[in-house]
This record gives structure tokens, C-alpha cells and sequence, in this order.
């Protein structure tokens, strides 16, 4: 995030994340893994640290709270890690909307304000249903959303789910070539 000229400022990155609000020429980057977040001591002493209750999504609430005090994502473009996805309870579909659903309740007031309260808790549903792996229900949240936010929905599939879909099927294959 933030790696190429005109990085996410202040509430361009709480919109990025919990409504996939994008503004033009600005590089969002794939979000804000916590473990790609570098900051100085002072950053966390006047935003607060990770959520401690958190399980999941502690990195979006800490860069939603940083957001809100006006704080900005710069990156390099050098690849400095490298990270490995890994499996467990702890990061299953139903874990995964709690946590998500918790940052959306934290930060409602936010999302009320800017008429992005209903859009992030069916897109957060259309995830659970999506990764939990029960496609009609998808289907229908998905419905839900072009009803109600056609546009947003319109750019935020598009613009996801063919990379989504593709990184699945590597996933599945990678899966089914091991031994």
C-alpha cells in the first residue's frame, strides 16, 4: 500500500477497507496486513495498540482508528517479506465475520455518517457465505447488494472477485498436486 505516488490519507484508507472506496490515482495497494505495518513507538502511543479481544482484523481496526487521525500508508516497492498463508480454526469463515462484523460494529459511527453501514455488513455476509462455501446464500447477499448499492457493488466484484476466483483455483490446485 502506498508504494507508487499519492498514497491513502486519512479516511481514503477507512473507506478502502471497509467499503472498498477507491479515489482515483491513489494506490491502495492489497490493504494493511499487520504484518507489513511498520511504524514508529510514538504512531501506537497516540492511536492505541492492537485490540487485544481481537482474534482476526486487529490490523483493519488499528488502521481505521490510525485513519481517523488523519494518518497516511506509504510503502516501498521492494519486496521485504514474504508471507505464507496458514490454516486453523482460528482463521475460518465464521472467525473471520466476527472479527470483521466486531471492526464494523467499533467503527458504525463512521460508517452511518457516510451511508456505508448496510454495505459493509452484506459484504462482510456475502464473505462468510463465499469462504464458508455456501453459494446460494452468496448468490442472494449478492443480489442484495446490486439492489441496494448497484454501483459500488458493480466496481467492488469486478474489481475483486476474477482475482479472487483465480488465486482460488491456484490454491485448489497447488492442494490437489500435493502428494
Amino acid at each position: 500500500i502506498g508504494s507508487r505516488p499519492k498514497p491513502p490519507v486519512g479516511t481514503q484508507i477507512i473507506d478502502f477497507i471497509t467499503s472498498f472506496l477507491r479515489e482515483k490515482d491513489v494506490f491502495y495497494g492489497s490493504g494493511t496486513p499487520s504484518c507489513s505495518l511498520m511504524t514508529r513507538k510514538s504512531t501506537y502511543q497516540a492511536v492505541g495498540l492492537y485490540d487485544e479481544i481481537m482474534i482476526r482484523s486487529e490490523d483493519a481496526d488499528f488502521s481505521i482508528r490510525l485513519g481517523k487521525k488523519g494518518g497516511h500508508f506509504i510503502g516501498c516497492p521492494q519486496r521485504v517479506f514474504v508471507q505464507y498463508s496458514t490454516g486453523g480454526a482460528e482463521k475460518s469463515a465464521q472467525v473471520t465475520h466476527d472479527s470483521l462484523n466486531f471492526v464494523i460494529e467499533k467503527h458504525k459511527d463512521y460508517l452511518v455518517s457516510n451511508n456505508m453501514y448496510g454495505y459493509a455488513k452484506l459484504w462482510n455476509k456475502l464473505r462468510l457465505y463465499h469462504f464458508g462455501r455456501s453459494p446460494f446464500k452468496a448468490v442472494g447477499i449478492l443480489i442484495l447488494l446490486f439492489i441496494n448499492y448497484p454501483l459500488l457493488t458493480w466496481d467492488h466484484f469486478w474489481t475483486s472477485a476474477p482475482k479472487r476466483l483465480i488465486h482460488e483455483f491456484k490454491m485448489r490446485q497447488k492442494r490437489m498436486a500435493k502428494p
